[in-house]
């Protein structure tokens, strides 16, 4: 009789044991493991096409190369002869607002400040703005990028410093994350680069 109480005395031993070696083993072996936040991941944003055509219709003032992915649409015109355009990006949800202002004698300095300001309203929210200027032939313009949490990334401002003043900005058309659209974005500077470099008045 006693036999079997030693037994059993020495089962619950065994059995305790186990259970405290059991709840000190785990907190330890979690501690040899440090956690460490992996970076947010964003899916890959492949450009439709690197290809461009020539944009030339009759109710427009100007001619350009646009990317064949896009299309225009919103051709409306003011009092003051003022043309407004839209250039879609269907895939990435975002419009290019392009406004011609035609330009009078001695204006161009003028109308050029007054849409150098219009991009300047969104320094407040932009991290930071980068201006690059390009000299053509006949245009002038300056591309500006701007980062950060802002709703136009690229702007730009381009006139032949007599008879037309064109400015444009990149919007999406909804709410995004700045890091997961900055390969789109870089898509659209390039295509503004080739707007630029390929604007002239008919």
């Amino acid at each position: 009789m006693s036999r079997r109480k030693n037994k059993v005395y020495r089962t619950d031993v065994f059995l305790a044991s186990v259970a405290v070696f059991l709840i000190l083993a785990v907190p330890f072996s979690g501690c040899r493991r440090k956690y460490a936040p992996k970076p947010y991941g964003y899916p890959r944003i492949e450009r439709d096409s690197a290809a461009y055509l020539p944009f030339d219709t009759a109710a427009f003032p100007l001619k350009f190369d646009i990317s064949s992915s896009a299309t225009v649409a919103g051709l409306r015109k003011n009092k003051t002869s003022s043309v407004w355009i839209n250039i879609l990006y269907p895939r990435y949800s975002a419009t290019l607002y392009c406004t011609c202002l035609p330009l009078g004698r001695g204006d161009a300095g003028g109308e050029r400040a007054r849409a150098t300001e219009l991009v300047y309203l969104h320094a407040a929210k932009a991290a930071s703005i980068e201006a690059v200027s390009y000299e053509g032939e006949n245009v002038s313009a300056t591309i500006y990028r701007l980062y950060g949490n802002v709703a136009t990334p690229v702007q730009f401002v381009a006139d032949d410093g007599e008879n037309f003043l064109l400015r444009g900005a990149f919007y999406f058309n909804t709410e995004v994350n700045p890091d997961s659209v900055a390969p789109v974005v870089e898509y659209a500077e390039e295509d503004i680069r080739r707007l630029v470099e390929t604007l002239e008045l008919k």
